[in-house]
């Protein structure tokens, strides 16, 4: 038993081993990629350049470095982009369409160390519509794939995409593995995991007719000066004068500005902080960097080259002037959009594009109620960062008659505070105020606070915070927009 949980465990590694190693593991390596789109969009795998600092792409006899426009390590699939129009690009299939035993093709540059440099072609059948373990982002064909191969085209008979090129096993390790060789399991990836790592990417028909023309709209793409990815970081330093709640990195060609970098976390003006960023660093791409503050301003650098552990400062002149939409002004040299072309993707689930600059943000301001020892009644309410309570005794009253002038029996008090942010979920409140106790005179006494507040789902909160004077806890509850 121990014998066949250990061939298990080693088939399953041999699939990754084959991931990692297929497009070589030297200071230079090759593979392949394919036009998607008119202006130059290319897909490729994403393991081909996790760790580039330079990419560039061979197109006949002409070479042009590479932007990287998105990249998903977990399904292996990369988004790149050159500055030449392709004459021929492929056009995706419906995957579900497809049926066992269909005949495949594949093109790529394979060993191109040890082989001639040209385009070379196989194929085979598709054998299984789904990879190891019944793995749904892979499906299994027999044409063979070698190192040099990662992320050619896989087409039908019609020059439709089917998928990615992406990984074999290897005969004699799996023999060791599982006492038999395997006959050409090679696996792709489905062609419906293209538009998943790049939700504006429009990819819209495709004229591949024939199999020249699939050879013209397939390259090869030559990694160089590689990093490892994990060290692609920067340094942000917030000079704005404001707390920054969102900051966003982003290659400047893509349509989107991806996730928040700060995570949880947020940014006081005066410090810095230092993110990683989910691609390497290239020298031959622009970045943009957008910063989003507590009141929903945003302050942005346009077309920046970033260096491996760089530092980019902000200050007030980064501010995004709101004039009218669409029309914020941008430097020359950014690329031909508009600024507010993009959206940022996190929180919110959706990627598409909006004029709107300004996000959700964490009690900006809030309203509820709120509970005190003695003092059921009463009411929170916040603007900014700036609150005040107010809480009464259920039994207080008031009257005013003409002969005895006004009175009052209870107790009331009030608190006027300040919210200390300690991320974007979590702050302190600390106040201060009168405590009023009304029997046969007034009496007045000095009350303060402190405790914590906690922000749920971005428009619901509740804060707990202790006041010595009454030797109990004031309870809250409410709405924060």
């Amino acid at each position: 038993m121990n014998i066949m949980l250990k061939r298990v465990f080693l088939l399953f590694n041999i699939f990754l081993f084959q991931l990692f190693f297929l497009h070589g593991q030297s200071d230079t390596s090759t593979g392949t990629g394919f036009f998607i789109t008119a202006d130059g969009v290319i897909v490729t795998c994403a393991h081909v350049v996790q760790d580039a600092n330079t990419i560039r792409v061979t197109v006949g006899n002409n070479s042009y470095n590479a932007d990287l426009l998105a990249i998903n390590m977990d399904t292996d699939v990369a988004i790149l982009k050159i500055n030449r129009r392709p004459s021929k690009y492929f056009r995706l299939a419906n995957f579900n369409n497809a049926n066992l035993g269909d005949k495949v093709f594949v093109l790529g540059f394979p060993l191109s160390g040890l082989l001639s440099s040209d385009i070379r072609l196989t194929d085979g059948i598709l054998s299984a519509k789904s990879g190891l373990g019944t793995d749904q982002t892979y499906f299994q064909i027999s044409a063979p794939i070698q190192p040099g191969n990662s992320g050619g085209p896989i087409f039908n008979e019609r020059f439709e995409i089917l998928g990615i090129a992406a990984a074999k096993l290897d005969d004699m390790i799996t023999l060791i593995a599982s006492g038999s060789i395997p006959q050409n399991v090679n696996f792709g990836i489905k062609n419906t995991f293209i538009s998943s790592v790049m939700p504006n990417l429009r990819i819209r028909g495709g004229n591949v007719q024939s199999m020249n023309d699939a050879i013209t709209a397939t390259v090869q793409i030559i990694v160089e000066n590689k990093t490892l990815a994990a060290r692609s970081s920067i340094t942000i330093t917030n000079n704005t004068g404001y707390t920054v709640y969102y900051a966003y990195v982003s290659p400047s060609d893509n349509d989107n500005w991806g996730r928040d970098v700060l995570g949880t976390d947020i940014l006081a003006n005066g410090s810095s902080v230092t993110v990683q960023l989910p691609y390497p660093l290239s020298e031959i791409n622009r970045y943009d960097i957008k910063l989003i503050d507590l009141d929903g301003d945003s302050y942005t650098k346009w077309n920046l080259t970033l260096a491996q552990n760089g530092t980019i400062r902000f200050t007030f002149d980064d501010f995004d002037t709101r004039q009218v939409q669409n029309t914020t002004p941008t430097p020359s040299t950014a690329p031909p959009r508009s600024p507010n072309n993009r959206t940022p993707s996190n929180p919110t689930p959706s990627n598409t594009r909006n004029s709107n600059n300004s996000r959700s943000r964490k009690t900006h301001s809030l309203i509820g109620y709120s509970y005190a020892k003695d003092m059921p009644l009463g009411f929170t309410v916040g603007i900014k960062n700036f609150y005040a309570s107010f809480n009464m005794s259920s039994r207080f009253n008031f009257s005013y008659t003409y002969d005895r002038g006004a009175e009052a029996w209870g107790e009331l008090e009030w608190i006027v505070g300040y919210s200390i942010p300690l991320s974007k979920y979590i702050r302190i409140p600390v106040g201060v105020g009168i405590n009023h106790i009304a029997q046969e005179s007034w009496e007045h006494n000095f009350s303060y606070e402190a405790g914590l507040l906690f922000v749920f789902s971005e428009f619901l909160y509740l804060s707990a915070t202790y006041r010595p004077l009454r030797k109990g806890f004031a309870l809250g509850v409410g709405l924060t927009w």
